[in-house]
């Protein structure tokens, strides 16, 4: 797993600098800061579901100040995770013009 974690941080780095990856010690569950995106992910969730058929949850599920976060499950094969990220990325490229 710490393979697949250091593929999102260095895809995030690279490919998305508006998300973030919050450091922690999880083992497949990763959190994503996407607080320059939305204020809230559930209508983000809906988006990437519909538009890239990718399923991340959203932090308000899980309480607190979750909000502006995504939750990504990483276990899985790298070649299933590298697809995810690039719907990741797609999604939240024309997230920002869906209300145009």
């Amino acid at each position: 797993m710490a393979e697949n974690k250091e593929a999102v941080r260095n895809f995030l780095d690279a490919e998305l600098p508006e998300v973030s990856l919050v450091s922690s010690h999880a083992t497949y569950l990763l959190w994503l800061d996407c607080r320059k995106i939305a204020g809230d992910t559930s209508e983000l969730c809906r988006y990437l579901r519909s538009e890239t058929g990718l399923y991340l949850s959203a932090g308000s599920i899980y309480g607190g100040n979750g909000g502006a976060f995504l939750r990504m499950n990483i276990a899985c094969p790298r070649t299933r995770l590298l697809d995810g990220l690039e719907r990741l990325r797609a999604g939240i490229k024309s997230y920002g013009n869906h209300g145009d």
